[in-house]
């Protein structure tokens, strides 16, 4: 089983998938989570439209104090998948099946200040107010 927070595999994935989030602003952060109570949380900080910058540190994120702008739960059993397969279409595919979450932690007009319009409509996101995010749902 691959490892939640391996940020070797995590840092491939991300140069694999530049394109994509190569179209969030610098600074823009997507956080990665493997359950809403875990301990730890990977942050991905979107440096420039080739690289990223990625940490791993002590979930410390909430609603009230966001530390990241677009929140992923993944649950470990797709790791491997997501990794083998390299691209983002691996984790727009769970997310429209249910078995990932993504949890929008600002506004729908802060997200697009952020750039994150086209990203989240790319993996089939969108808004309607609601802070839970679903495939051509709400977020």
């Amino acid at each position: 089983m691959a490892s939640v927070y391996n940020l070797d595999k995590w840092k491939q994935w991300a140069e694999n998938n530049t394109r994509i989030l190569g179209k969030i602003k610098p600074n823009g952060k997507i956080g990665i989570i493997n359950g809403i109570s875990s301990n730890e949380i990977l942050i991905i900080t979107i440096i420039d439209a080739d690289n990223v910058k990625l940490e791993l540190t002590e979930n410390t994120n909430s609603y009230n104090n966001p530390i990241v702008d677009l929140l992923f739960d993944i649950p470990e059993e797709y790791y491997e998948n997501i990794f083998e397969n390299g691209k983002f279409k691996e984790i727009s595919k769970h997310i429209s099946d249910g078995t990932i979450s993504g949890y929008n932690m600002y506004s729908e007009d802060e997200l697009f200040e952020k750039g994150f319009t086209f990203f989240m409509s790319f993996i089939g996101l969108s808004f309607s107010g609601a802070r839970h995010c679903k495939t051509n749902g709400a977020c």
